[in-house]
């Protein structure tokens, strides 16, 4: 059978060895030498500089496939590999699998892959804040440049292989998510801001805009009651609330119970009574402890990321951070509730697998 005909990143049909059809060839700017840039490798061998890959968008973006292939472009991606997500099965009692902050591109990919193969057959996977480090749009100090393609890129894959194991994945943003959005906005102007949201969809994190690619997967926005606004850093699963409060502390506990006093000052009028268990990240570290005369659960749940180059500093604080995720199971109740089964809740610690 002949091979499908190339496509250009307009959708036209173009030749094989060219990189755009001919009407996009004919509307590109001409060529300028001084845009080329020779490695120090081919100054040495005598060989022509190549030219830099021109990344101008010259027509504004009408349908999110074709914005796709500008991506995969970007990222340098040659193929989508993305399988489709699994079928959700209807079960009187499911299972829900929690990944704390994964941090990528520092995430241990090691551990994320068992938990897909340790946790295939859970029916809701939660990723608890921090999926993406945004390291390259820090303002802390940096110790090494990794280039915002790279962190999008591995953003991608990983989410690409969640949402393909599980086929209900919820997403909530964490403080380094929101890193690019937050700088947009201390730098801009709201009319600014205004003018770039309507431009790119109402988005400025790149985990929101990548979200958009998997259709199993959804940011959870916790509704305030009597308004218009939402959090999008914690969400509601059943009876368990999932958060990523940016509180820490040396004690443990003390974060899970300050977040916990938090929600029931009832500030935001939140229904508190109906929450068995709070799960929190944020903190990299592990702790659980029943709270409010046993009849809640409250947890800080560990982290999936490789050690900071922050936390070779020679400024004592914290404490080390502890590798594990969380699991737990749910009853299906006549109103369509889920109520959590308390004795189902655990967790796996990969530091005790050593």
């Amino acid at each position: 059978m002949a091979a499908p005909p190339s496509k250009c990143a307009c959708g036209a049909t173009k030749s094989k060895k060219s990189k755009q059809c001919r009407k996009c060839w004919a509307t590109c700017v001409p060529f300028d030498p001084s845009s080329v840039i020779a490695t120090d490798d081919q100054q040495a061998r005598g060989n022509p500089p190549q030219p830099v890959p021109d990344r101008t968008i010259r027509q504004p973006l009408s349908t999110f496939e074709e914005a796709w292939r500008i991506w995969e472009s970007e990222i340098g991606m040659m193929k989508d590999r993305f399988k489709k997500p699994p079928k959700p099965k209807n079960k009187k009692r499911r299972r829900v699998v929690v990944i704390p902050d994964l941090h990528v591109p520092y995430h241990e990919a090691s551990f994320l892959q068992q938990i897909c193969v340790r946790e295939k057959d859970a029916d809701v996977a939660c990723l608890a804040g921090d999926l993406m480090d945004s390291y390259a749009v820090s303002k802390y100090v940096q110790y090494k440049r990794v280039p915002a393609e790279v962190e999008w890129s591995q953003a991608h894959l990983v989410l690409g292989k969640i949402a393909e194991t599980w086929p209900d994945v919820r997403l909530i943003l964490g403080n380094h998510d929101k890193r690019l959005d937050r700088q947009l906005r201390a730098s801009l102007s709201l009319d600014m801001i205004e003018a770039i949201t309507m431009i790119t969809g109402g988005v400025l994190d790149p985990v929101s805009a990548l979200c958009r690619r998997f259709s199993n997967v959804t940011i959870s926005k916790h509704q305030i009651p009597n308004t218009d606004m939402t959090l999008d850093w914690l969400m509601s699963v059943g009876d368990v609330l999932i958060a990523h409060p940016e509180t820490f502390s040396r004690v443990p506990s003390t974060s899970s119970r300050k977040f916990e006093e938090w929600i029931a000052d009832n500030t935001l009028q939140f229904q508190f009574d109906k929450y068995r268990a709070i799960l929190i990240g944020h903190t990299h570290q592990l702790s659980a402890f029943p709270w409010r005369g046993s009849s809640q659960l409250l947890m800080e749940i560990g982290c999936l990321c490789k050690p900071m180059d922050y936390q070779t500093s020679p400024r004592i604080g914290g404490r080390p951070q502890v590798r594990s995720y969380v699991f737990l199971e749910q009853d299906k109740q006549k109103d369509g509730s889920w109520t959590t089964d308390l004795n189902s809740v655990g967790w796996h610690c990969f530091e005790w697998d050593k």
